[in-house]
């Protein structure tokens, strides 16, 4: 990233350990959706684990990183791992009954299917998303989904002993971050920032006025219920491989 180099340390006479060092370059295990790559991530086949966030906090685009980074490398061939622009890509929001002051949001989207885990924060706990994931590949979303188990009352999530974004956590080697560290993480920052502010103001009023119309036409969806599981599926459908830009524009 930022114009710097990366060198292969491995063995260059081994083909196969060059190809997987090559793919992790060119194919990074986190990708971003855009109106343009949309239809190309799609057609790859794999659900989505798509987190949705707010382009004027990045936070949870670092820490979604380090925890899938850290976790899920091994699920590269089964899941395609998303961040997408949760202002620019509202409309899948809306059948989550989830909307820009909820963001980061978090879901699995298998094109049949949306199932929203609820407590995005906890990913920084090992073994929350590692479940969620778990019950993707074993059914249990889906099952849920055509069986929802009516609610009970549970015990809430433990309050987490550290913050999950702060740099202590996010940093790999548990190192406190260099300043260089510190400016490259600025420099994406306002990349991301520049990119997005020409469009958001005008957005978020056509937004408003969208929303509203759709609120006629749409049936109402449940909201998160307190002490709800965090990985129990919302029965909505997906709208992602629907999504076209006139629709967010």
């Amino acid at each position: 990233e930022h114009g710097e180099e990366t060198e292969f340390h491995g063995d260059h006479a081994n083909v196969e350990e060059l190809r997987t060092w090559a793919k992790e370059i060119c194919s990074p295990l986190v990708r971003e959706i855009t109106f343009e790559n949309g239809e190309e991530l799609t057609e790859e086949g794999l659900p989505f684990l798509i987190m949705f966030y707010d382009p004027e906090k990045l936070e949870s685009i670092r820490l979604f990183k380090h925890v899938i980074k850290a976790r899920f490398e091994k699920e590269r061939e089964s899941i395609n791992f998303i961040i997408a622009d949760g202002v620019k890509f509202a409309h899948p929001l809306k059948p989550l009954g989830k909307s820009r002051a909820d963001l980061p949001v978090l879901a699995f989207d298998t094109f049949r299917h949306m199932y929203l885990y609820k407590r995005f924060k906890s990913i920084a706990k090992p073994g929350k998303l590692e479940q969620f994931v778990a019950d993707l590949h074993s059914g249990k979303l889906h099952q849920n989904f055509h069986n929802p188990v009516p609610n009970a009352i549970e015990m809430e999530d433990e309050e987490l002993a550290f913050d999950p974004y702060s740099d202590e956590y996010l940093d790999d080697d548990g190192r406190r971050p260099s300043l260089a560290d510190k400016l490259d993480d600025a420099e994406e920052e306002i990349e991301h920032m520049e990119e997005a502010h020409a469009m958001h103001k005008e957005q978020e009023k056509k937004d408003r006025v969208e929303m509203e119309r759709r609120k006629l036409e749409e049936p109402d969806v449940d909201h998160e219920v307190e002490g709800d599981d965090p990985s129990r599926p919302v029965p909505v459908k997906s709208v992602l491989k629907k999504l076209k830009p006139s629709e967010n524009r």
